[in-house]
């Protein structure tokens, strides 16, 4: 066993034993509601949970997408205890648009963050700190896309979530997003695609070093910072041995729309460690780099 791969076996097995302290009931978010009534649209399965409206009442469920009525319109916090798979908005015309906060993680159970809060343009903010209730989930695929009002990435957001493998999309089109904590994805080893992963994060301005140098097991970072302009690269993103051992797909990743578009900064030599045949547009428009002279034409 490699010296890396030990450390990371115990990035693993320290976030967890971590994650069964920190037990916080329960799972509150703030809604900006309508009267009339109002769907809490969720993850697919059977769960356990009972949930505080916010208006004086509350209700038990145990599956489907549960429903409430408001008397008036107005800003009320939905508390949810028990077991909850977790929400699952998608781009819900009624929906989308009412959540303005998550306050609380909770320790709910989660089993899924696909689509939990896609295109939820009022959404401002996440509590600080690390997602609880969640470390069987597996995906946080389109999780964030769309949240156009979102500004800031909790530190250690990620730091229970031990057994996701995609990220696929997951802050897409985050366009008011500015920075990437350090060392964000440390305890996700098992992911497998970065997707699109930060694409249309037009605001992004930098990449903290060595964002992705735990994740030894992705197979695509194809269009992961795709339109991210005006990004100013670290020296290190990845983990060149990984990189070797995987040969991910890297198609687009840093693509750009226009020259104008480029990031700047010394981009690693990654070309030395993943083998192509085709062109991969990795480097498209990228004319700003420091070394974009030494970049193999078929990286361009």
């Amino acid at each position: 066993m490699t010296r890396i791969q030990q450390k990371i076996n115990w990035i693993k097995m320290h976030a967890l034993q971590e994650a069964e302290k920190n037990v916080s009931d329960p799972f509150i978010t703030t809604w900006n509601m309508t009267s009339g009534e109002f769907t809490l649209l969720t993850q697919k399965g059977t769960y356990n949970a009972t949930i505080d409206w916010g208006d004086g009442t509350s209700s038990t469920h145990t599956t489907g997408n549960p429903t409430h009525t408001y008397a008036s319109a107005g800003q009320y916090q939905i508390k949810i205890s028990g077991q909850y798979n977790g929400l699952r908005i998608n781009n819900n015309a009624t929906q989308k648009d009412k959540l303005i906060a998550v306050n609380q993680w909770g320790n709910v159970g989660f089993t899924s963050f696909e689509y939990a809060f896609r295109c939820c343009s009022n959404l401002v903010s996440l509590p600080n700190g690390s997602i609880t209730g969640a470390e069987g989930v597996e995906s946080f695929r389109f999780c964030f896309d769309g949240c156009t009002s979102l500004t800031t990435i909790p530190v250690d957001l990620f730091r229970y979530t031990v057994n996701v493998e995609s990220f696929y999309a997951c802050f897409y089109d985050c366009t008011s997003l500015t920075t990437i904590p350090t060392d964000l994805f440390r305890y996700n080893v098992n992911v497998t695609t970065f997707e699109y992963c930060f694409g249309g994060c037009t605001s992004l301005t930098t990449i903290p070093n060595g964002l992705f140098e735990y994740n030894v097991n992705v197979e695509s970072f194809r269009s992961c910072f795709y339109d991210c302009k005006n990004l100013a690269l670290p020296t290190s993103i990845f983990n060149l041995t990984a990189l070797q051992a995987k040969q991910p797909d890297m198609a687009y990743c840093f693509r750009t729309a226009s020259t104008a578009d480029s990031p700047t900064g010394t981009v690693q030599p990654i070309w030395n460690y993943v083998t192509i045949t085709a062109r991969n547009y990795c480097f498209y428009n990228c004319t700003a780099l420091a070394n974009y002279s030494q970049i193999p034409e078929l990286w361009r």
